[in-house]
């Protein structure tokens, strides 16, 4: 997961702390993010990873995620 520890949108605190627009950006990228993970390498390893297309992508959406929270 890209955050599960933190990542509770059924949590009214984690709720709480984001605007509806945030919580709809938030839900986009996890589902976006869950549709790449069996693309990404076994291996975790860092240099494995900047080779992944899939890795590439979710640094993407995670990049445009975070410049539209404020």
């Amino acid at each position: 997961m890209w955050f599960d520890d933190q990542h509770h949108p059924a949590s009214s605190s984690f709720r709480a702390a984001f605007t509806a627009a945030e919580l709809q950006l938030l839900a986009e990228f996890h589902q976006f993010y869950d549709s790449r993970t069996s693309s990404l390498p076994s291996s975790r390893r860092v240099r494995d990873l900047h080779r992944c297309r899939a890795w590439t992508e979710i640094m993407a959406m995670a990049t445009s995620v975070r410049s539209r929270i404020r």
